[in-house]
């Protein structure tokens, strides 16, 4: 789709003139140097272009093989613009760009996270009549979800389907993070059934289990808490291990749906593995302790935390402090505001006003005054 790109074959050809301006007076040789001297202990991408300059200075003709090893070299050495400069080369010597020049294009514009080039480069594709493989689609499909454009992933994955490319576990992955990013839950549980069919080797086990972490991490962000913990069995089904990540991620869905119970089983089940519950899975613990009204538990859980070196950050604190303050224990409450006073997390707002609203509450006006004043002293923190 040419709108989409927003006249990306005019940028393109303004930044390859640019560049090649820039790159031409940067690395202008200075004195009579031969091509065997500047490639003396250079990077493969530099031989590359070198050689190209000296086929084109012996009047011969770069073949499109030849273009396309060069291009390969810049996206391996990161050096998108001198890709993007080689491209246009090609085209002005008449050589037809092919499925491989436009893979290490694309490979290439994604190390440099150039979104906007890589969806023109992908369309162009498409207009050339070009069939992209997977590993084409994968590229700009990373690329595409890192920038955001969740939007423009979801659509190559369709044009996949329509085109009847074979999609591989890498694809999934990409899929599954725009379906994080847009919350597109139900075609994220959708995606699983593909991951299925590609867990045939010990080598894809790593990158099944991350796709399988985003499907859950989709539904939590959905707060769709149901599907997000039926993946789980799924994912044992297929003879997966979960991660630190998936514990994390489904304990985060037990706090959404309350199930506190849940939560601490399997914050447990980390421990029968000999995994140490990072911040992000006590955050998660206690959030749903504090749901569930379990301040005793949340206690529990915020000294445990800081015994195993683990730092405290606001929501921990802010979840224990509304369990706490839900179980009207505001001496705790009191005690916890002061710990994290004392520690290298401040308070946000949202937490001063939660223990100002639940002194208020219980009419203890001297102490929710109190608060109030730690709020305006704190002011050009917050």
């Amino acid at each position: 789709d040419d709108s989409s790109t927003g006249g990306g074959l005019r940028r393109l050809r303004s930044l390859d003139e640019a560049t090649s301006h820039k790159v031409r007076h940067s690395e202008r040789p200075s004195g009579k140097t031969s091509a065997a001297d500047r490639c003396a202990g250079a990077p493969a991408w530099r031989v590359s272009l070198a050689f190209l300059e000296g086929v084109e200075l012996s009047r011969a003709q770069p073949t499109t093989r030849m273009f396309n090893s060069s291009i390969n070299d810049c996206k391996k050495g990161q050096q998108w613009q001198h890709a993007i400069i080689l491209f246009s080369r090609m085209q002005q010597a008449s050589r037809t760009p092919d499925v491989v020049t436009y893979s290490s294009l694309i490979g290439a514009c994604e190390a440099g996270r150039k979104w906007q080039h890589v969806a023109y480069l992908f369309s162009d594709m498409l207009r050339s009549s070009l069939a992209p493989d997977a590993i084409v689609c994968n590229f700009a499909m990373n690329t595409l979800t890192k920038s955001s454009q969740w939007h423009l992933t979801l659509d190559i994955f369709g044009r996949m389907r329509s085109m009847m490319t074979e999609p591989n576990v890498h694809t999934f992955g990409a899929v599954a993070g725009a379906c994080s990013r847009s919350q597109q839950w139900e075609l994220a549980l959708d995606l699983l059934s593909g991951v299925h069919a590609h867990i045939t080797l010990d080598r894809t086990a790593v990158d099944s289990i991350v796709v399988y972490n985003s499907v859950i991490s989709t539904c939590v962000r959905a707060e769709r808490w149901q599907e997000a913990i039926a993946v789980l069995p799924l994912l044992l089904h297929r003879d997966l291990r979960p991660t630190v990540v998936t514990s994390s991620a489904i304990i985060n869905a037990c706090a959404i749906g309350y199930a506190w119970e849940g939560a601490l089983q399997v914050f447990a089940d980390m421990r029968v593995q000999s995994w140490q519950p990072n911040t992000i899975a006590y955050s998660a613990a206690l959030s749903a302790c504090g749901r569930g009204r379990q301040w005793e538990r949340t206690l529990c859980l915020l000294s445990e935390m800081k015994k195993h070196a683990q730092l405290p950050n606001a929501i921990t604190f802010g979840s224990a402090m509304r369990a706490c303050a839900s179980a009207k224990e505001l001496a705790v409450v009191r005690t916890l505001l002061a710990d994290m006073l004392d520690s290298v997390v401040h308070p946000d707002v949202r937490i001063y006003t939660d223990v100002a609203t639940a002194h208020t509450r219980e009419q203890h006006w001297a102490h929710a005054l109190d608060v109030a004043s730690q709020l305006r002293a704190s002011g050009p923190r917050l």
